[in-house]
């Protein structure tokens, strides 16, 4: 029985040697196919990539400007600013938003990130603080490098359905966490070259930010557009002066054909 099967394995053995193995030049010749396509599929994927990542800003953009008005004119059916419609405050806020921090040392609740997520609860929304005025500029003046300095974005925290889902100085720039998220700028507003103090809430910018640094940005003003457009986030120091208008404005918004501030760059 053993020699039977020892009989077997040699015809087996011999039959496999008889047969043409892969060639060199066959061999070159497949990697150099496989080289080809690789060539071809991997600047279709990222372009594929890149393109989809555009879209899901530009779409989050126009998600975030339709839910910031619609909150703004359910705030105004409510009655709940004493101003009016003048600024982005809501002075009878829901219950849970009344043991914030803001609610409890001004009387209301800001338009912030926050307060975005208890309302559009599917979204993550995000809170950007803007420190300093302008970019550091290359000059001898120290006091004027002073004044510039810790300019620049920062994360303040991530927020879906009320509930605070990052925060900490580990992500004040750790800005792998905005992508896909709305950011709400709501403590500076950007014109006439700089970063103006928005004490009183008149505006709010919202951003969003695609992985190959590009923010989509759209400033509102009591219930209008003020900007819109895009600019290079430049790690955080990036900002809409530094932007151009993108080929197609965002859908069902229409700038005012005057969106000049006063002189002193204080809203009424």
């Amino acid at each position: 029985m053993a020699r039977r099967t020892t009989r077997t394995v040699t015809r087996l053995l011999k039959h496999a040697g008889d047969q043409h193995g892969i060639t060199l030049l066959e061999l070159c010749i497949a990697l150099l196919v496989l080289a080809i396509l690789v060539s071809i599929a991997v600047p279709v994927y990222l372009g594929s990539r890149k393109k989809a990542d555009k879209v899901t800003a530009e779409y989050n953009l126009k998600m975030g400007g339709s839910c910031l008005n619609s909150v703004w004119f359910q705030m105004l059916d409510r009655g709940s600013s004493p101003d009016g419609v003048d600024s982005y405050r809501d002075f009878n806020p829901p219950d849970e938003l009344k043991e914030s921090e803001s609610y409890q040392s001004g009387g209301y609740a800001p338009f912030d990130a926050h307060y975005m997520s208890t309302f559009e609860t599917r979204i993550k929304w995000a809170d950007l603080a803007v420190g300093g005025s302008s970019p550091p500029v290359a000059s001898a003046d120290i006091s004027g490098l002073k004044l510039a300095g810790g300019y620049g974005f920062k994360v303040a925290g991530v927020f879906q359905a009320g509930s605070q889902k990052l925060s900490g100085p580990e992500i004040a720039e750790d800005w792998s966490v905005l992508p896909g998220k709305i950011c709400v700028v709501g403590n500076k507003y950007y014109w006439d070259g700089g970063w103006q103090e928005n004490a009183e809430r008149y505006y709010v910018t919202l951003i969003t930010l695609e992985h190959s640094g590009i923010a989509h940005y759209l400033t509102m003003r009591q219930g209008a557009v003020a900007d819109y457009g895009n600019f290079e986030w430049k790690n955080g120091t990036g900002n809409p002066g530094e932007g151009w208008k993108g080929d197609e404005k965002p859908v069902d918004v229409t700038p005012p054909v005057d969106v000049t501030p006063p002189g002193d760059v204080t809203p009424p």
